[in-house]
């Protein structure tokens, strides 16, 4: 009897590693698709869609948007998923990191999931509407300090951007009310529409509306002024010791994936991201900084920045 367990133990390892070698023999047989947590049209959506038009897979690649959460709904999703490589995230690593300090996803997901690159550099920026009252960052203290609590502040989720608002209110002494839209997109439209008085989003997010004359920027979340705004200045500038949680665009697979399609995928994306004409999208049309990391760099990165956020969360949070 108990070699007959002992057998059916092994055949059933056996159908696992040869269903495995199976998946990853012939990778891909059909589309892929690609989990944004967020809604269509915001910073962690477009720079997605840019990249796979540099990506051949050898079969299509299809984005499906799942915003809410706080991107939890979608990081899920592929969490959740059957890691065979058919679906990915599309995610910022410190969003992940974030979001799992924050408990909004559950312990050990970030170093669970398997991460294939990190594709640019989108930094966050503090803008306000042309018609406030306040045009610079010394004028917005100011007014933000003379009507505690009477200022909204919105941006996407409750990770990174929620992290953003925490220091400029922690770090300048401010009560601003801090509202969560589950896009980009509607962040915007809040503030163009009156709704909330200032706004925390990406660079490349801003940079229509602020050469419209539509935003004004009052400061960039960066150690180093923006290539793209270098006339704005960074907060540390303006007197606060702090930098804030950076804009990384990532992907992402399913633990379980095997190596040999988590490899195929790497070199597929790796190659995309030093397409020539890819970087010249993301710097010139998008105002992204391009980068290709691969996999093994970027789990470095999560590993050498999980500390910092977990200090920012610790040190920033505002008790109201």
């Amino acid at each position: 009897m108990k070699s007959r367990r002992f057998l059916s133990f092994v055949l059933a390892i056996a159908l696992v590693v040869t269903g495995t070698a199976a998946i990853a023999a012939d990778f891909p047989r059909r589309p892929i698709k690609v989990v944004v947590p967020f809604g269509a049209g915001g910073s962690g959506d477009l720079t997605i869609r840019t990249l796979l038009k540099f990506v051949d897979f050898g079969q299509p690649a299809v984005i499906v948007n799942m915003p809410g959460g706080g991107s939890s709904i979608g990081v899920m999703e592929v969490y959740n998923s059957r890691p065979d490589g058919y679906t990915l995230l599309a995610n910022t690593p410190a969003g992940m990191v974030v979001g799992e300090l924050k408990n909004q996803l559950p312990a050990g997901v970030t170093s669970d999931m398997i991460p294939i690159c990190v594709m640019g550099v989108d930094n966050p920026m503090f803008c306000v509407g042309k018609d406030a009252p306040y045009k610079t960052a010394k004028e917005f203290f100011e007014y933000a300090k003379a009507n505690p609590g009477k200022i909204r502040v919105g941006s996407s989720g409750m990770s990174t951007m929620y992290v953003n608002a925490l220091i400029v209110m922690d770090s300048a002494k401010v009560d601003l009310n801090y509202v969560s839209f589950d896009s980009a997109t509607k962040s915007r439209a809040a503030l163009l529409g009156g709704h909330i008085e200032t706004l925390i989003a990406t660079i490349s997010e801003n940079r229509a509306l602020i050469a419209a004359g539509d935003l004004v920027p009052l400061f960039v979340f960066s150690a180093e002024r923006s290539p793209f705004m270098p006339d704005v200045p960074t907060l540390k500038e303006l007197g606060y010791d702090v930098t804030g949680c950076l804009g990384t665009r990532g992907v992402w697979a399913p633990k379980g994936t095997p190596q040999e399609v988590v490899d195929f995928l790497e070199a597929a994306f790796m190659k995309g991201l030093n397409n020539p004409e890819f970087k010249r999208v993301y710097l010139e049309d998008m105002g992204i900084e391009p980068v290709a990391w691969g996999s093994a760099e970027t789990r470095k990165w999560v590993g050498d920045n999980t500390a910092y956020y977990k200090d920012l969360l610790d040190r920033y949070t505002v008790k109201k």
